[in-house]
């Protein structure tokens, strides 16, 4: 595969950025910049907006032993795993043995309170050395985990090593796969590590002799790949280049896909220990050399343009060198963690120490002086190899532990360094003046994915927050669809009833959004209006695109009688900040749909069931429309449902952990209607009660991440006799199913006010285990009518709280 490849020479000053004359033409603005950096009259733009922010040390442990210390500290986030909804932050370190980089196995330590109280660092014996032959041992060092949303796992990327007996690496240097690219995994359901597994390069006996990712920080891109950034040694030795991987990873294996730019420099052991942000759109990469560091944008995450060393906006060296940098990304704002020179530090090796954290301009690529702060103290030793992680929308957190080491003081772990290093393993925590929306968990991921929670683990909570009140000017709020965003908060689109908020009032889409797990919502905007001519627009569903984009899914209704209408997808590739058109269909027909019904099978098959108003007769059919293009296109399934007196209304499907594909409905027979279907929704087999008591009304159907049960959702009453709809719609009601839809179990109400009137469920689950459940609520009046005027609630309901109840249904 033939790759671009920057490269630089030295100069007699030491090292520049020198191109060659084709790079030159080809990369104009990366020239240009460079030689705006040694000019002695540099060009400034305008600085970009400042984010404030205050810093914060603390030790998470301290340990003196004479025998090792704490190295390679790193930390990140599984969101909603830890105490009362918080993170739970896991820490992967090694010890530093008594030979140069000779590291233990790998070991870790825990917070579920944000860093208040820390487990005792562990040894993880899957991730211990092992023996590949009798006098040689492998390690993996330079760990980065972070957290990979579409498996559930933390994933833990390294560089596997060879070490003699003594502990010496160098001289095993020329042994095939004696570096490579190292990962493992940790379930948090399951509460176990894989042991380690090596990344197959193409050219392993040439160009990528040696590569590994060390030190570094990875990204996941929405659609579950990874870019991850490495360095690699050809065969024949010389300087390190850098570059970065795209790999898939199914949660088990990761594979090579293809790689990027290959960039170089001459001298000072090449490009080493890169590290990879994302921010606005653009890729930022920063890149270690014994003379100074640079950093290097891209578009795309692989193709690259030339590096330039890192300057203040000053247009002075930054001081940095010999050592890796890291990002910390925040909505408002890029930032660099690095340490220096010029810090009345002359006496630590390398100026390891005081390590800083301050804001880059994106444009320039320099960082901004007056932002500077220390954010780690320098206590007599230098500081070792660091990792940096954002952990909630209000903190990130840069890890590093002092170094102290006999290959420096013969003395060293037998007391504290005059100075006051004692052995510290640190939390530098950045605080953030705003909150920040891009948070994700790890500093490996543009994610952030959650971690599931068995139902079997502790108490569930259950939360019910009114998102929309009825006001004069919308008098009905209700009927909408909940998904994540790939940074962990919530958007929730539902519908706005104008008028009497009637079925047939003029109605709008708008969205809030959640950035505490569905406690509070904000941010309220439109999303999509009534067209022109028409009666409404109607029910939106939302769902994830095969390419990690967001589909919305909705009706246009355009006259009553008869009953018209025509379905469109919409397509976001912004997290929901916009969308586009993506397809029209069933125009003129007569399709109704339900809002959060559409859902994907695990082959990737979308199915969407909608009602429609047969032309004989008074009642209504249930068909589901099947779509393997991802929405682009729409067939019927080959048999249509009925059911006696008004017939099919607003059925709801999910498929089952056997494979089948399970039907439930609305209607007034007194119970829970089900069809099932053996081929994916192609054909339908006549309905059949649950035996589920029901009065008329929508009942929800779906499935609990982390147990693969099913979950009902309805009302759990029938009243022949009740005024309409027989029977209330009180209470709301829960219940499981073990045994894939054929009985249920844990019945438990989860509204229960006789006076109100709780409909139209939809419910999606967070990766973190929780049920986000939204319907609509009234009053009735004295004569048991419903009142038009209609709020919008959501609960929050953690999957233990499902299973509490023992009540089976009857």
């Amino acid at each position: 595969m033939l790759k671009k490849r920057f490269s630089t020479r030295p100069s007699h000053s030491g090292v520049d950025l020198t191109l060659t004359a084709s790079l030159r033409r080809a990369c104009a603005v990366g020239w240009v910049a460079c030689l705006v950096c040694v000019s002695s009259s540099p060009v400034r733009a305008a600085e970009p907006a400042r984010l404030a922010f205050d810093v914060a040390a603390e030790p998470a442990i301290r340990e003196l032993s004479p025998e090792f210390c704490w190295f390679h500290p790193r930390a990140a986030a599984i969101p909603g795993a830890g105490k009362d909804g918080m993170p739970a932050v896991v820490m992967t370190l090694m010890k530093h043995l008594a030979a140069d980089d000779h590291y233990s196995g790998l070991y870790c330590m825990r917070t579920d309170d944000l860093g208040r109280t820390w487990t005792r660092p562990v040894a993880i014996p899957e991730l211990a050395w092992r023996k590949q032959a009798e006098d040689i041992t492998v390690a993996v060092i330079d760990t980065t985990p972070g957290w990979h949303a579409r498996s559930g796992k933390l994933l833990v990327i390294g560089a596997k090593i060879l070490y003699t007996a003594s502990g010496n690496y160098g001289s095993l240097e020329k042994m095939p796969r004696s570096y490579e690219t190292s990962y493992a995994t940790y379930d948090p359901v399951a509460d176990r590590w894989s042991g380690w597994r090596e990344l197959d390069m193409p050219e392993a006996d040439g160009k990528f002799f040696r590569v590994g990712c060390g030190c570094s920080q990875w990204l996941v891109k929405p659609d579950g790949t990874l870019l991850v950034p490495v360095q690699f040694q050809p065969k024949q030795g010389g300087d390190y280049l850098a570059t970065v991987l795209h790999c898939s990873f199914d949660g088990t294996e990761m594979k090579y896909l293809r790689h990027g730019t290959e960039l170089s420099i001459a001298g000072g052991r090449g490009f080493t220990e890169p590290s990879l942000a994302l921010f606005q759109g653009k890729y930022f990469l920063t890149l270690r050399n014994d003379a100074r560091g640079y950093v290097a944008t891209s578009d795309d995450g692989l193709e690259f343009g030339a590096p330039r060393a890192w300057t203040f906006d000053d247009g002075k060296d930054l001081g940095s060198y010999n050592t890796q940098a890291h990002w910390l990304t925040h909505a408002d704002g890029l930032f660099l963690s690095y340490t220096r020179r010029g810090a009345n530090n002359d006496h630590i090796a390398r100026h390891r120490a005081p390590l800083f954290v301050a804001q880059v301009d994106p444009q320039s690529l320099q960082v901004v002086r007056s932002t500077e702060r220390v954010l780690l103290p320098e206590r007599g030793v230098m500081l070792g190899n660091f990792g940096a992680s954002a952990i909630t929308a209000n903190e990130s957190w840069v890890t590093d532990a002092e170094f102290i080491s006999r290959l420096v003081d013969p003395n060293a772990g037998t007391r504290p360094h005059p100075k006051g290093a004692d052995g510290t393993v640190w939390v530098g925590r950045v605080k953030w003046s705003k909150p920040n929306s891009l948070a994700v968990a790890s500093i490996a991921g543009e994610s952030q994915p959650v971690a599931q929670v068995p139902a079997d683990r502790g108490e569930g909570t259950k939360t019910i927050v009114t998102v929309a009140a009825s006001t004069p000017e919308f008098t009905r709020k209700g009927e909408g669809d909940v998904i994540e965003l790939q940074d962990g908060r919530l958007m929730l689109a539902y519908m706005e009833f104008s008028g009497t908020g009637s079925d047939e009032a003029k109605t709008r889409f708008v969205i809030q959004e959640s950035a505490d797990h569905g406690k509070t919502w904000s941010g309220h905007r439109l999303l999509a209006e009534t067209a022109p001519g028409d009666m409404n627009v109607y029910s939106p569903n939302l769902i994830r695109a095969k390419d990690g984009g967001i589909l919305l899914i909705f009706m246009r209704q355009h006259h009553t009688s008869p009953l018209t209408s025509t379905l469109h997808a919409w397509k976001s590739t912004d997290e929901g900040r916009t969308s586009k058109p993506w397809s029209v269909f069933g125009k003129g027909d007569t399709y109704s749909v339900c809002n959060a019904v559409v859902k994907r099978l695990k082959s990737g098959r979308l199915l969407l069931p909608v009602t429609f108003t047969p032309k004989a007769g008074t009642g209504y059919g249930g068909v589901v429309l099947l779509s393997d293009d991802d929405g682009l296109t729409w067939r019927e399934a080959k048999n249509r449902i009925f059911l006696p007196l008004r017939g099919v209304m607003e059925p709801h499907v999910e498929q089952a952990g056997d494979g089948r594909v399970l039907m439930v409905m609305r209607n007034q027979l007194g119970s829970v209607q089900m069809s099932e279907s053996s081929d994916e929704g192609v054909s339908w087999t006549e309905p059949k009660s649950t035996g589920l008591k029901a009065p008329e009304s929508c009942p929800e159907l779906t499935r609990i991440p982390s147990t693969g049960d099913l979950l009902m959702i309805w009302n759990n009453t029938f009243d022949p006799n009740f005024r309409s709809h027989y029977g209330k719609r009180s209470p709301l009601t829960a219940a499981v199913s073990k045994d894939h839809g054929r009985t249920w179990q844990h019945v438990r109400d989860i509204e229960t006010d006789p006076k109100r009137a709780f409909s139209n469920p939809g419910c999606r689950f967070t990766r973190a285990g929780r049920a986000i459940l939204n319907y609509w609520t009234c009053e009735y009046l004295p004569d048991w009518r419903m009142q038009d005027i209609i709020d919008l609630r959501v609960a929050v309901i953690d999957t233990a709280w499902f299973y509490e109840s023992k009540t089976n249904a009857p």
